[in-house]
């Protein structure tokens, strides 16, 4: 199961404080992991066009933490919504085989977000604040050419809405750590017949 300890903060840096804002803002990730005993190899975030914040994190904390970089194609693995190859694809992919997420996901976001909703429809999610979800929910997605799955990009999200999915990009990045580190994505068992 995946729970977070506690709603998704925001950091804020000040003009009166000494050094830079990115690292304002990695002194307060740092105290915060330290906080809740969480250790540099266990911090995941979002990297994407933040290489002065991951210098500062590096410079001051640890060379171990993790940029999630949003951007660019979905990944090699085997995707979490049961797509498979229809037809032999030579001998590394057979017939019945789960075909790789970029197969699956129009970009590499794409995969992140889904990950989250199938989380949730797994019944693996746990201790989820209502606000989080209801901004989850908001973003659209379609099906793209090659019957790729994509949600909406971010910044027609945010001038439709008037606002970032800040929370949500947050949970989703905290999946994907999970997911780094050994979390299975998916029931863990058979599924059983629930009766209405």
């Amino acid at each position: 199961r995946f729970a977070p300890l506690e709603r998704p903060l925001t950091f804020t840096p000040s003009d009166r404080a000494t050094g830079s804002i990115e690292e304002q803002i990695a002194g307060q990730t740092m105290a915060e992991c330290k906080r809740l005993g969480i250790p540099p190899e266990h911090l995941f975030y979002d990297g994407t066009g933040r290489s002065s914040y991951t210098a500062a994190l590096m410079r001051l904390w640890s060379t171990a933490v993790n940029p999630v970089e949003f951007g660019g194609r979905a990944s090699e693995r085997p995707n979490f919504v049961g797509r498979r190859y229809d037809e032999d694809k030579g001998a590394s992919r057979r017939k019945g085989d789960l075909l790789p997420c970029n197969e699956v996901f129009g970009k590499f976001v794409s995969e992140l977000w889904f990950a989250l909703r199938y989380l949730v429809e797994a019944e693996q999610a746990r201790n989820l604040d209502e606000e989080t979800i209801k901004e989850a929910a908001l973003r659209l997605w379609k099906l793209t050419q090659g019957n790729l799955m994509d949600v909406e990009r971010k910044d027609e999200m945010k001038l439709r809405l008037g606002r970032s999915p800040d929370k949500s990009d947050c949970l989703v990045v905290g999946i994907e750590g999970a997911r780094r580190l050994g979390f299975q994505l998916g029931q863990l068992s058979a599924p059983t017949q629930k009766k209405s």
